[in-house]
């Protein structure tokens, strides 16, 4: 991942992909030091899309300050919950 010290974003922390069921659709979801002005120890939770190249190797995310937009998921996809 990459930083973006002219947006405050000096690093990222621990990271998960997700996959939109149904969908193409990735995610990437880590932590970072807080927006704006991080002090270096309160830190935020966002998510980021991914892309990958015609190789289908993953291309660098870059992150932004706004995060992701939400993304429904549509009926067929949810999983059933179980007690």
């Amino acid at each position: 991942m990459n930083e973006e010290p002219e947006l405050g974003i000096l690093g990222t922390g621990h990271s998960s992909m997700l996959q939109v069921p149904g969908t193409d659709d990735w995610y990437l979801v880590h932590h970072r030091f807080a927006l704006p002005g991080g002090d270096g120890t309160h830190r935020e939770t966002t998510i980021d899309r991914m892309r990958f190249g015609g190789d289908g190797l993953a291309v660098p995310v870059t992150p932004t300050p706004e995060s992701a937009a939400p993304q429904r998921i549509r009926p067929q996809h949810r999983r059933a919950l179980v007690n």
